[in-house]
């Protein structure tokens, strides 16, 4: 089971990971410059602690399998919309020097 869900989060990143391109990104296509990049950056160690917590309160029971592939297909769906987005929220928008 382990070696299962080594592998599928492998591919999940191999495939979906998009953080080589975060500067590219941040800077020609969402024109948000140094500021939107650290958002850009904080984002994955932001989602994982939130994952850490819910899961210290509300630990998985039964049925890790079927949750681990749900989760998996959420992150990619959150990669094309990522893929597809076109600005940052006003907040995280900082005009370019």
């Amino acid at each position: 089971m382990l070696l299962g869900a080594i592998a599928l989060d492998l591919f999940a990143v191999l495939f979906g990971g998009a953080t080589a391109l975060l500067p590219v990104f941040a800077r020609s296509i969402l024109t948000s410059g140094p500021f939107g990049l650290g958002i850009l950056r904080t984002a994955p160690a932001a989602g994982a602690l939130l994952a850490g917590v819910i899961l210290a309160r509300r630990p998985l029971r039964r049925a890790a399998g079927p949750t681990l592939i749900t989760v998996v297909a959420l992150f990619g769906v959150c990669m094309v919309v990522f893929g597809l987005s076109r600005s940052l929220p006003p907040v995280a928008r900082r005009p370019l020097p």
